[in-house]
């Protein structure tokens, strides 16, 4: 499998896919647990190893230290979303400085502001690619620009807007100041640079641009082909074993992004009959996969396809390697099978997707069941899957197809379908074009409550992994909704977990828990969640910053609201008698610093209800009757709270 291409390369956001291998990110294996900041991190870092700065690039930085806003604007294809995020790396001052891409909230109604302030968090680095999206929504974003920049500025956050490259799209003239326009980096030096990091030694590429491929890195061409190229140029090299010249690489590599097709073409015209196409298609899309799988997959597309039954006696059937060659396939001494040309299966899948449009629901439905074949290997079941995505994910009208997919294949929790479930969600999430889709569906399936428990497992991971990386406050809010309506599955974990990484998400996560209304159906989810969020060690440890978050502004009154939802959940269940805030009585024994402040947030929590302070006196009191050395601290904490409770009664009722 061939390494994937850089973000920078690709003019895309997140690991992207430029040659006909599988580009696989294992995410209910690799990223399973990781934090999602690491992971971004480690992202930005592999991309700046790669990094050509383009032509402005520099203009373009002082803007965004001078400002603290710059508005992107570059032709399509010239590295844009690269360089936003190398921009913001740049702006890396603070260990609490996290970057997130801000989104346009698909999942708010149609009216609801596009942009929320509150996503803004201090100090952050914050990525609003505007780059793919239509006419309509750019209007709404554009018109609430200058209040978000304002919000950006005094937070001391930083922001880089990728504007859509449209003559037609003008910016208002109070952003003037925060535009600035790069074009592409000097595309032979983009190439030398992703070769050398695949260990290609830059005596074999430096000087006179590679004669064979200097066509292709022309100016006006996008920087995918340029990723494309380099890509095949790896790759030729790995088939050769590090043999022969890099002309000679470049040679394949050139003939790999520019001829195959139309030699796939002259192919299908000379195999009329359906065994031969069928198996043509299915050596394209089980590339690398073992003899026996291509042979049983190509039989299953026969019987798919309805295609009529071969009565041939077994014995006079052609034997499958000349079947293979008729095809320009071949078995590799691992049985492995695979073309000789590079990039020829690629074009196959894109010839055939192309030029025979009513075989895409049929294919649909065979990789559906091609994934069970015992002969496929994890990997290649993967591969399979990913490259059927990779050709739905070219029109738009085909990712209901996708979504049908991952329905189907976590209908139960067989491990052989659920990965390539997750990878074809995966795929999707980080697509450009396509990726608001695929959020919208899994803000659609995290607000249903019948869902099969193999789809429950695959978002779980997916938002806690894949999305929390660029999408953060979506995350978060797709593993609330499963975590109240899936309380068996790992959301609230997960949830937990991706919150308590970041401070702005955890006050977030507060705000959240303390305003739902009041007869909504979860409140012992919310119950339990709020109890896990504010435990005591969470508020008062000053952690990165110069203060805990007990002390911020606000954060007594977010807490009581939760604390207030708790307690009106155990007055309608009965078990007010003994109040979970033993942990938080703890607290103000522990620590004195802190300890009025924990106090006059429960006494906040009861409001005027004497039952409830009546309630609260009485966990403390049994609280510190509890056995033990430290019965003499304990009754200190308990009086506080008696006199704290008589002076909330004697305060002036609310008019």
């Amino acid at each position: 499998m061939s390494d994937p291409i850089t973000t920078h390369l690709h003019d895309a956001r997140g690991p992207v896919h430029a040659g006909s291998g599988p580009q696989i990110n294992f995410v209910l294996r690799d990223r399973q647990g990781r934090n999602p900041r690491a992971v971004a991190d480690e992202q930005i870092r592999w991309l700046h190893q790669r990094f050509v700065p383009p032509q402005g690039f520099s203009n373009a930085l002082e803007t965004l230290k001078r400002e603290g806003i710059v508005l992107l604007d570059g032709e399509p294809g010239s590295g844009r979303s690269a360089a936003a995020l190398m921009l913001l790396r740049g702006m890396q001052r603070h260990t609490e400085a996290t970057f997130q891409e801000v989104d346009t909230r698909s999942d708010e109604p149609t009216g609801a502001p596009r942009l929320d302030p509150e996503a803004v968090g201090d100090r952050a680095r914050l990525l609003l690619d505007l780059s793919a999206v239509d006419e309509h929504l750019w209007h709404a974003v554009h018109d609430e620009l200058p209040s978000f920049c304002k919000t950006v500025k005094d937070r001391g956050a930083h922001l880089v807007v990728v504007l859509p490259h449209d003559p037609v799209q003008q910016i208002r003239t109070d952003l003037n100041p925060y535009k600035a326009d790069i074009s592409a980096p000097h595309r032979p030096y983009v190439l030398q640079r992703y070769l050398r990091q695949a260990g290609i030694p830059v005596e074999e590429t430096a000087g006179t641009p590679m004669p064979v491929v200097s066509d292709l890195l022309a100016a006006g061409r996008p920087m995918r082909e340029v990723a494309r190229l380099a890509d095949f140029i790896v790759r030729a090299r790995d088939a050769a074993g590090g043999e022969g010249s890099f002309a000679e690489w470049c040679d394949q590599a050139r003939a790999a992004v520019t001829d195959r097709r139309r030699e796939v073409a002259d192919l299908v015209t000379e195999l009329r009959n359906g065994p031969q196409r069928a198996l043509l298609i299915t050596a394209a899309m089980m590339h690398g996969a073992l003899a026996d799988a291509v042979h049983r997959g190509a039989a299953l597309l026969l019987h798919t396809t309805r295609y009529p039954q071969d009565e041939t006696p077994a014995l006079e059937h052609t034997d499958l390697a000349e079947r293979l060659a008729e095809v320009r396939a071949v078995a590799d001494p691992h049985g492995k099978v695979h073309f000789d040309s590079l990039g020829y299966d690629a074009a196959v899948r894109m010839h055939f997707w192309d030029h025979m449009p009513q075989l895409r629901r049929p294919l649909s439905t065979w990789v559906a069941a091609a994934v069970e074949l015992s002969d496929l290997l994890p990997e290649d079941r993967d591969a399979l899957a990913l490259r059927f995505a990779d050709q739905c994910l070219r029109s738009h009208r085909y990712l209901a197809m996708l979504v049908a997919l991952v329905t189907r294949w976590t209908e139960n929790l067989a491990p052989g379908r659920l990965r390539p479930a997750a990878l074809i969600l995966e795929r999707g999430l980080q697509h450009q074009e396509h990726g608001r889709y695929f959020r919208q569906q899994t803000y659609d399936w995290s607000r249903t409550s019948n869902l099969p428990g193999g789809l429950v497992q695959i978002l779980v991971e997916i938002c806690g992994s894949v999305l929390a990386v660029r999408y953060p406050d979506e995350a978060m809010v797709r593993l609330h909704h499963l975590a109240r309506r899936q309380p068996q599955s790992r959301a609230g974990e997960r949830l937990i977990d991706l919150v308590l990484g970041d401070r702005r998400l955890y006050r977030r996560m507060l705000d959240r828990l303390a305003q739902s209304p009041a007869g909504y159906r979860w409140p012992a989810v919310d119950a339990e969640l709020f109890r896990t969020l504010a435990r005591p060690a969470h508020l008062t440890d000053h952690g990165p910053g110069d203060h805990s978050l007990l002390t911020e502004p606000g954060m007594p009154s977010r807490l009581a609201d939760g604390w207030r939802h708790v307690f009106d959940h155990h007055l309608r269940q009965g078990t007010e008698r003994h109040l979970p805030v033993q942990d938080w009585l703890c607290a103000a024994r522990d620590d004195e610093g802190h300890r009025a402040l924990l106090l006059d947030t429960l006494i906040t929590a009861c409001g005027q209800n004497p039952v409830l302070h009546s309630h609260l006196y009485v966990t403390a009191r049994d609280w510190a009757h509890h056995p033990g050395e430290l019965r003499a601290s304990r009754a200190v904490v308990t009086d506080c709270v008696l006199q704290k409770i008589g002076a909330a009664q004697a305060a002036p009722k609310p008019v």
